[in-house]
């Protein structure tokens, strides 16, 4: 795959080169002989004119091969993601998506070479045609005595430094589109919206969060509809819903993650916006499903929050979290280097090494997004014992499929089709929400049921 640096170096000096060395060698040729520069340079205009429509039929092909790169980009790695599924499933549907790609690649390859090369050619033939009426015209005036041999030779040889760089400027047309579209791609990640700064961060001394009709969407679809709830300083709050319903955009903005299109969201009172990027991340802390570990040390992964934290710190969050066993057994131990995304470890071991390091950080604010899914009931054991641990004393915001998990939530707020359709305990919830009571009827929850398998219980600290 080509760098998009190898394409950019030194592409802008040699079109300068190539614009300024014809100039200044055109200014010598008509000192020498006004005729013969006459006839060097009469090329030139229709050179200009065929260059612009090679520009326009290079815009396009480029941009079909641009749109074909990136389709065919995105197949390979979503292919290589799911290669062991593909792996069992080579005829279907899914995995033939690689071979389309690949052929619309190689199309739009062959349109450029097909379109773009006699384009380029034509402007070749204009530049050189040039070249040779130069060499009819000399040769006409030799023989009329109108020009020596010396000045002759010597203007043969001074229109190679006027015909060559306009030859590399013709074969640098195609270069420049592709620059073009490269640099249109880097600049819609630059024109991107960023959040807003505060000229002075506010300061909330609370964590109670607060949802106040908030609208959030994703390009133009509409994600999040007048979404409004409130979640208690020191207390579990747990957002449940269908796949799809919006919870864990709820929680991203609670980090934010993203702006909010309309409406606020608070802490103790304070606008998010108003409170700066740094002050919402030493608050807000997140563990997710998907635990992602960097291809480098244990303890660089753990420190992240804590880059300052000490050996003994990090030891005392692995034995909170239930994992100080598995860094132990490491070749290394906190050394050890992990594999990029953490591969060489299992899934419940990423999962305690995500709460150690939220452990580590020591956030007031706690975000759980499903995070004692996929995992067997030995591990899930474990991480349990580890949540406990880590909830106390702080305000957590959790999202669980299993109600059973989080029945005993101080508030359980249902989402629906990025709504907010009910907010309570469990046993009211059965009774005045339709959306809960549904969910509990597919998992078999009913009111008063005994829900001592609580995922989300907190550690009495007093």
């Amino acid at each position: 795959m080509t760098s998009p640096c190898s394409i950019f170096r030194n592409i802008p000096q040699q079109i300068v080169g190539s614009l300024i060395q014809p100039f200044y060698a055109s200014i010598i040729l008509f000192i020498i002989d006004w005729r013969l520069a006459l006839a060097a340079i009469i090329g030139v205009p229709l050179f200009w004119a065929i260059t612009i429509w090679t520009d326009r039929i290079y815009q396009r092909v480029f941009a079909d091969l641009h749109r074909a790169r990136s389709e065919a980009t995105a197949v390979m790695l979503q292919q290589a993601r799911g290669a062991a599924v593909l792996r069992g499933n080579p005829d279907s549907k899914v995995a033939r998506r690689y071979d389309t790609a690949m052929r619309g690649l190689a199309a739009a390859s062959i349109a450029m070479s097909v379109k773009g090369t006699p384009a380029s050619a034509i402007g070749a033939i204009v530049v050189e045609s040039g070249q040779v009426l130069l060499i009819a015209v000399g040769a006409a005036l030799y023989l009329g005595g109108s020009v020596s041999a010396a000045t002759l030779l010597i203007f043969l040889f001074l229109s190679l430094t006027f015909y060559q760089p306009i030859q590399e400027l013709s074969g640098l047309a195609g270069y420049r589109l592709n620059q073009q579209q490269i640099a249109a791609k880097i600049g819609e990640v630059w024109d991107a919206q960023t959040l807003s700064e505060p000229a002075q961060p506010a300061s909330p001394s609370g964590t109670t969060i607060e949802f106040d009709q908030v609208r959030f969407g994703c390009g133009e679809e509409t994600t999040l509809h007048e979404v409004s709830f409130r979640a208690q300083a020191g207390e579990l709050t747990a957002l449940v819903g269908k796949s799809g319903a919006g919870k864990t955009i709820i929680a991203s903005l609670v980090a934010r993650l993203w702006d909010v299109d309309s409406g606020a969201i608070r802490i103790d009172g304070a606008d998010v916006r108003d409170l700066g990027s740094a002050s919402v991340t030493s608050l807000v802390t997140a563990v997710f499903q998907d635990v992602y570990l960097f291809d480098d040390t244990v303890r660089a992964n753990l420190a992240l929050g804590r880059p300052d934290a000490t050996d003994a710190e990090i030891w005392d969050a692995l034995v909170a979290a239930q994992c100080d066993d598995v860094v132990a057994a490491l070749p290394e131990g906190l050394d050890t280097v992990l594999t990029e995304g953490g591969s060489d470890l299992s899934g419940g071991q990423r999962q305690r090494l995500s709460i150690a390091r939220a452990l580590l950080k020591n956030s007031p604010i706690l975000i759980l997004d499903e995070a004692v899914a996929a995992v067997d009931p030995g591990t899930e054991d474990r991480i349990q014992a580890a949540l406990s641990t880590l909830l106390a004393g702080r305000t957590v915001i959790v999202i669980a499929h299993r109600l059973s998990a989080i029945a005993n939530a101080d508030r359980i707020v249902v989402v629906d089709r990025g709504t907010v359709v009910g907010s309570g305990g469990h046993d009211s919830l059965l009774l005045t929400c339709d959306e809960y009571r549904v969910l509990a009827a597919v998992q078999g929850l009913e009111p008063n049921q005994n829900r001592s398998n609580n995922a989300f219980e907190k550690v009495d600290q007093r």
